[in-house]
């Protein structure tokens, strides 16, 4: 009944306006004393009490919103008490009293119900997951040493263009292997799946100590060379 009655609007409109609320369960002393009192046998049960006499004017089990509704629109236009100041409640053998707003208002509409079971104790959150450790983030490239304007004996300044069209230069020895150049890469653009190739004609340069970097780029003081990646 609290759940499906007495929280609605218009139940508690009517309630305020006509009548006194008092609620008690049946199994306490207050309402075993009002259950002999009246003789009630069927719960939940719904009443209502002359405040003057003690007398039960209407009796009823579980309503409806309906037919509650229809109910009391009936007995208040039937029913009138004398007006007069506040007054305490008829004593129901040593029932505590309910101080009413005024004469003309029945009693409580004493709801009985037996006591409500207790809730099952909620069973406790299920343990959230460890997280997964996140995979660690690759090292970044070391910082591109500084490339001198003049070039060096017995050096060559490579440029590597790379496959989103950056540029980066690097100083070789020209007696070194080809293997210096993927090692250039491999450290300073984290670049470890590419090919190295000439410019002009596309020739692959080979990953190889014994292959000297002059005998791909020539003799010259500068050469470009081209980064794609390996395909599969």
């Amino acid at each position: 009944l609290n759940r499906d009655l007495w929280c609605l609007e218009d139940v508690r409109d009517v309630i305020e306006r006509h009548f006194v609320f008092w609620q008690i369960f049946r199994d306490n002393l207050e309402g075993e004393h009002f259950v002999k009192f009246y003789k009630f046998t069927e719960f939940p049960c719904i009443c209502i009490i002359d405040p003057n006499t003690g007398e039960m004017l209407k009796q009823w089990g579980f309503m409806s919103h309906v037919d509650f509704m229809k109910e009391m629109h009936e007995f208040t236009l039937h029913y009138r008490f004398e007006s007069g100041g506040r007054r305490k409640s008829f004593d129901f053998y040593g029932l505590s009293r309910v101080d009413f707003m005024s004469r003309d208002k029945p009693s409580a509409v004493p709801v009985l119900e037996p006591t409500p079971e207790p809730l099952p104790t909620p069973s406790p959150p299920p343990s959230p997951e460890p997280e997964s450790e996140p995979e660690p983030a690759p090292e970044p490239a070391l910082a591109i040493p500084d490339v001198p304007a003049d070039v060096q004996p017995g050096t060559v300044h490579v440029t590597f263009r790379l496959p989103d069209g950056a540029r980066h230069i690097g100083v070789f020895k020209q007696d070194g292997g080809c293997s210096e150049l993927y090692r250039w890469l491999a450290i300073y653009a984290r670049m470890e799946n590419h090919n190295v190739m000439t410019a002009f004609p596309r020739v692959l340069v080979t990953d190889d100590e014994d292959i000297s970097v002059k005998s791909v780029v020539g003799g010259g003081a500068r050469a470009m060379l081209i980064v794609a990646e390996k395909e599969d």
